[in-house]
């Protein structure tokens, strides 16, 4: 044991008896060489300690980093107390669950040797442990290979400024400077160094935030450092210093590249450009700040603003409504004179807006056809005419040629406006080509027109129609005409009348005649014409008294309307039908106005006294409030005019009810009932909704029936069913 005392002696450093207090190294190859014994007490936490097996009893640690990639350590055993030998391995971090190589199986013999071999990271903190098998104690020596000390990456340049020269910095503005970081691999920190003095912002960073006070121009150094995690005094590897000089003058003026204005751009209020607004071309400048908000520098532009677009003036003809495309694919109209086309973002390069002074002229024409019969022979007249000329100082010529339609040479037969052909059947085409002058310039449009006249048969076709005034027994003067279109060529015009006598010229489109019809005596008037081409068909209209006097039935919102009758100076109105008294403005004025109490359906007569006969005539008028389109509401009753016949005199039952009254809950029913067995009624709410109904027996004649009715306050309505009759009516119901 003396021999072993002496070699325990030489441990420099002391091996550690745990992980954590075990020495550490930069390198695996510090300790090379490195001799000692296993003395101990204290057994590794590890269970068991090698993935081979075995159990830690006496353990004996030393911690060392490197710069990765494959290592070897072999164990060399000298004397043991015990002839046990030794075992021996590596974790990482002092952590059981992390090892990295080991021997335990069989153990190290004395006398013998062991080595194993492992693959390292770069600055990872590894540890070396060393246990005596089943207790034993032995001295030994560890020989390694690889496992050099860990070296920094290169740091590169201060904010990675090649000409070492951070130029603009602006006095009283925070700025970062950094150099390349190797993370957090390593254990690496950084020095920063102001003109030679520490700076103790940012120690141990990568970078670091500064402010300098004011101008001036500084060197600013940093200084990279790999340091023992164990021992910060112990420096693993160094970098640097790097410096930098640092010009503090604050940010130069920016010239911005030169900008054009359009002239649309600065009216009414000027270019806005930051807080300025720019009428004028000239170099302005601008004190702004950067992204960061501290540093300020000025930008400098020069704007031109360039003078407005004098516009083009362009004229356009075009043929058959072909609308003028602008460049911006918009179609203009088709006669314009000299207007003014905005065309926005349009100029090169600039897109200013630009515009043009434009002149359009439409072409458009089209014959209207006509002929005349002179002799044997038929002149075709196109009448060719332009549609609706844009009058903007243009001029016309045209130009005809005729040729037949089934000549496939289309060789031309004429060239004059007019073409004189046999009177046989054959078909003609006609192209017209117009000449359009305007402002020196010359356009020349086609088109082609079919004729379709048969100049075999040109006698007027029988298509015409007779049109007049109603007659009546009291006004048997009446008008007739030509309600058609006749060719131009009407030579003479012949009416006949059966029962009446024409009093005005009958060679004539128009016609005054005055009848002589009894009632039910049916007249006619009939009409023929000439042409040169031949003579009409003749056309009659058959002609009887009117009885039709009062006006067509029609209904109306509202409690009011006006009415319209045949005018007669011996006419009279009368209500005739209705649930209520009607008022009539003036029973003598055939446009009268009626004014009804209540909503309902009534008829009127109008009755004309006339030397010759008397005639009446009846007109029925619905007033109602509105419709719904609920299902429940009684609308169908606003049309069901067959509850009242407008032919009858007297009703065969009578009703009435107050349209204002209490919320008591009760109301009354007036009615001369002459054939039912039992009164109906329902209240509708003015949304439709059904609120109350009940059916009551009912005695026969003139009585007072109660009845129920809505307890809240508001606007009704009610139906009262009896028998055929009905009644609905707009009823207040007051607290």
């Amino acid at each position: 044991m003396t021999g072993l005392n002496e070699l325990v002696a030489q441990c420099s450093p002391a091996m550690g008896t745990t992980c954590a207090n075990a020495p550490f190294f930069c390198s695996l190859e510090e300790i090379d060489g490195y001799v000692c014994s296993n003395t101990s007490t204290t057994p590794s936490y590890c269970s068991p300690i090698c993935s081979q097996g075995g159990q830690g009893e006496n353990t004996n640690w030393l911690g060392f980093s490197s710069n990765g990639g494959n290592v070897s350590i072999t164990l060399s055993v000298g004397s043991c107390s015990n002839s046990q030998g030794l075992e021996f391995g590596i974790i990482e971090d002092c952590k059981c669950a992390r090892p990295i190589a080991c021997h335990s199986n069989p153990c190290v013999a004395p006398g013998n040797s062991q080595t194993i071999t492992t693959n390292l990271g770069k600055c990872g903190e590894y540890y070396l442990w060393i246990d005596g098998c089943n207790g034993d104690v032995c001295d030994f020596t560890i020989n390694t290979s690889g496992g050099t000390r860990p070296k920094l990456d290169p740091i590169g340049y201060i904010n990675n400024e090649a000409s070492k020269i951070i130029k603009n910095v602006c006095a009283g503005c925070y700025k970062v400077y950094s150099i390349q970081n190797m993370g957090d691999l390593c254990n690496v920190f950084y020095v920063w160094e102001l003109d030679g003095q520490l700076l103790t912002q940012g120690v141990y960073e990568h970078d670091i935030e500064y402010l300098f006070p004011s101008k001036g121009t500084y060197e600013l150094c940093v200084t990279a450092y790999i340091r023992n995690p164990r021992n910060p005094n112990d420096i693993c590897d160094q970098l640097g210093p790097q410096c930098a000089t640092v010009e503090v003058t604050g940010l130069p003026d920016r010239k911005g590249i030169p900008r054009n204005i359009c002239n649309e751009k600065i009216k009414p209020s000027g270019y806005k450009w930051h807080n300025q607004r720019i009428f004028n071309s000239g170099i302005y400048r601008e004190h702004l700040r950067d992204k960061g908000g501290c540093c300020t520098y000025d930008s400098v532009v020069e704007f031109t603003v360039l003078a407005e677009p004098v516009p083009a003036i362009v004229q356009y003809i075009g043929c058959n409504n072909e609308a003028y495309i602008d460049i911006l694919g918009r179609r203009q109209g088709l006669c314009l004179q000299n207007a003014l086309i905005k065309l926005p973002n349009t100029t090169n390069p600039d897109l200013c807006d630009s515009s043009i002074l434009l002149t359009t002229i439409n072409v458009d024409y089209a014959p209207s056809w006509s002929i005349n019969c002179i002799g044997g022979q038929v002149e075709l007249v196109p009448n060719i005419k332009i549609v609706k000329p844009c009058n903007v100082g243009e001029s016309y010529e045209f130009d005809y040629s005729w040729y037949k339609k089934n000549d496939p040479s289309k060789k031309v037969i004429s060239y004059d406006e007019r073409l004189a052909v046999p009177a046989i059947s054959e078909e003609y085409i006609l192209q017209v080509k117009v000449f359009t002058y305007f402002n020196n310039e010359t356009f020349v449009c086609y088109k082609t027109f079919s004729e379709t006249f048969n100049e075999g048969n040109l006698a007027p076709e029988c298509a015409f129609k007779l049109n007049g005034n109603k007659v009546y027994c009291f006004d048997k003067l009446s008008k007739y005409w030509v309600d058609s279109f006749l060719p131009g060529n009407v030579k003479a015009y012949h009416w006949t009348v059966n029962a009446g006598n024409i009093i005005s010229n009958p060679d004539s489109s128009v016609v005054d005649v005055v009848w002589n019809l009894n009632a039910n005596d049916t007249g006619s008037i009939c009409l023929t014409y000439d042409t040169d081409c031949g003579s009409s068909c003749q056309k009659c209209k058959p002609v009887i008294l009117e009885t039709s006097i009062a006006g067509q039935d029609f209904e109306k919102r509202g409690l009011s309307a006006y009415l319209d009758a045949k005018s007669h100076p011996n006419g009279i109105w009368r209500l005739i039908s209705g649930p209520h008294p009607v008022r009539i403005d003036d029973p003598t004025n055939p446009k009268t106005r009626i004014s009804a109490y209540n909503y309902g359906y009534y008829c009127f007569e109008w009755t004309v006294t006339d030397i010759n006969c008397v005639i009446k005539d009846t007109l029925c008028v619905d007033l109602h409030f509105y419709k719904t389109t609920s299902p429940e509401y009684p609308d169908r009753l606003f049309d069901e005019r067959a509850a009242i016949n407008p032919n009858e005199t007297d009703l065969s039952s009578i009703i009435f009810t107050p349209n204002l009254i209490q919320q008591h809950g009760q109301s009354f029913v007036l009615l001369n009932n002459l054939d039912a067995a039992s009164i109906s009624y329902k209240w509708y709410n003015l949304y439709g909704q059904l609120v109350l109904q009940d059916v009551q027996t009912i005695e026969f004649g003139i009585q007072r029936q109660h009845i129920q009715s809505p307890t809240q306050s508001g606007m009704f309505f009610l139906l009262v069913e009896l028998g055929k009759t009905h009644l609905v009516q707009k009823i207040c119901v007051i607290d």
